[in-house]
Order: C-alpha cells, then structure tokens, then sequence
C-alpha cells in the first residue's frame, strides 16, 4: 500500500529546484561512451536525472 506525501516529503521537493549536475558534465558522460549529445538532450538528460533522484531520496526516506 503507498502511503501519502508528508509535509516533510513536499518540503524537500520544493526546496530543491535547481539541480546540481552541469549540462556539461552529462555531456563529458556520454561522450565517454562514445555518445555525442545536444546541449537540449543533455539538459532533458539533466532534468531527468535530478526528477528521478528525488523520487529515490523521498521513497529511501519513507522507508526509514
């Protein structure tokens, strides 16, 4: 059964609205693997990334 968001779960996401990861760094990634990325598909790759580890942070917290 999941529960709800807490006020504490609402609180983080709010607070974080701006991701800590460079365009650029997720562009150096890909590029270690040979993958050449746009500036646009980096920062969707960027937004994506800073999304999901939120939802992760909010679940790990209400498994505590």
């Amino acid at each position: 059964m999941r529960k709800t968001k807490s006020r504490k779960d609402n609180l983080l996401i709010e607070n974080e609205s701006e991701a800590h990861i460079a365009v650029k760094e997720v562009q150096d990634h890909y590029e270690a693997y040979g993958i050449i990325i746009t500036v646009e598909q980096a920062e969707e790759i960027r937004i994506f990334i800073h999304t999901l580890s939120k939802i992760a942070f909010n679940q790990a917290l209400r498994e505590m």
